[in-house]
């Protein structure tokens, strides 16, 4: 890979590192508010609900004004009635105006008391009977429009609340419609955005080089993160091509066959057991995360004629032959700074290399029979 080639595919992962977290942002509010519109939607249908019960109740309050409206115009018809019969009885002949009209001129002439007396009440019975319709005509005249109103005020505002809340439901129901469609392009923009790291990783592990190596480092510890957020585990691979390996029982020490065996991240032409090879892949990642770069590696699965030749070059140090960890493709000699006991990365691999299943082993400590900083071995 060209150098001007390595620094586009690093500029595109920092790229897609960013849209990657910028739409988990937006979809995290998006989220958010289709909820908020989804509540609102709720709280206008329980509005629409409201309104409708208060319309039914006005509808009722409304024919009970009428039914008593109807009473009042009764008694109006009731009392224009008494009022005419009232007229009739005062000024028609031989009414009871006229009988006391007689009486009063009988005892203007001196007639009998009696008959004064009797004269004078009709005339008062008269009057009382008159003056009471009048009364009731005019009571019951001028409460008939309170009637009207209190019929019509409770039944204009029932209509008016439901016409708000349907109009309100319509609102927040056309809100969340449009809300959740831009919430399903967010969540496609973010799936096409996934598919384009998932190839950049592929390309810029198949050609390595440092920087695209520490690019790729980022974007997979985006992605365990965003999974570990999202609670779930997270899809990445732990070595190049999803390397599985085989079952390494059928051989013996120093005896297994490279395509047995897996590469590892950052260390081109290292092979190891599969799983070894895994963990050792997202150490190293993590290791780019911190010093920007992969680990180093100067020897990893030995077979036994390289084991040969370096117990012949360094009997005190090698293992005899067929009993090296390196011959099962689990034990690792580094470099880079981790070959010294004093470096910060031999000091940061002792921190984190146990949570990914290495280990420095006891015999290779400085106050070990064999003091050797760089070698490293597999617990799993």
């Amino acid at each position: 890979m060209s150098d001007e080639q390595a620094r586009r595919d690093v500029a595109q992962a920092d790229l897609l590192r960013s849209r990657l977290l910028s739409g988990d942002a937006r979809l995290e509010a998006a989220r958010a508010r289709v909820e908020t519109l989804g509540a609102q939607a709720a709280a206008a249908l329980q509005q629409v609900r409201t309104a409708r019960e208060q319309q039914a109740a006005a509808t009722a309050q409304v024919l009970a004004q009428l039914r008593r409206l109807s009473r009042l115009q009764q008694q109006v018809a009731s009392s224009q009635v008494d009022l005419s019969r009232w007229a009739r009885t005062s000024y028609a002949a031989g009414g009871a105006f006229a009988t006391s009209w007689q009486g009063w001129v009988t005892a203007l002439e001196s007639g009998s008391t009696d008959d004064v007396g009797y004269d004078l009440a009709v005339m008062q019975h008269v009057g009382l009977v008159g003056s009471l319709a009048l009364d009731r005509l005019e009571v019951t005249t001028a409460t008939q429009p309170d009637a009207a109103d209190a019929a019509a005020r409770p039944a204009t505002a029932a209509a008016t609340a439901r016409r708000a809340a349907e109009v309100a439901r319509t609102t927040a129901d056309a809100l969340v419609r449009e809300q959740r469609a831009a919430l399903v392009g967010l969540q496609a923009e973010q799936v096409r955005t996934e598919l384009a790291v998932a190839r950049l990783r592929q390309q810029l592990m198949s050609e390595p080089s440092a920087a695209g190596l520490v690019a790729e480092a980022r974007l997979a510890a985006t992605v365990r993160v965003r999974a570990a957020s999202a609670g779930h585990a997270a899809t990445v691979p732990l070595d190049p091509g999803g390397c599985t390996g085989l079952d390494l029982s059928v051989y013996a020490n120093g005896q297994i066959p490279a395509l047995a065996l897996c590469p590892l991240w950052g260390a081109p032409g290292q092979l190891l057991e599969a799983h070894a090879a895994g963990a050792f892949s997202a150490l190293s990642r993590a290791f780019a995360l911190q010093f920007a770069r992969p680990i180093c590696v100067t020897d990893s699965y030995r077979s036994r004629t390289a084991q040969v030749a370096v117990y012949a070059a360094k009997p005190g140090l090698a293992a005899v032959p067929g009993t090296s960890n390196h011959g099962w493709g689990t034990a690792l000699d580094l470099c880079g700074g981790v070959e010294s006991f004093t470096s910060p990365e031999h000091a940061w691999l002792l921190v984190n290399a146990p949570a990914h299943d290495w280990f420095h082993p006891a015999w290779a400590e400085p106050t070990g029979s064999k003091p050797e900083p760089w070698h490293w071995e597999f617990a799993g």
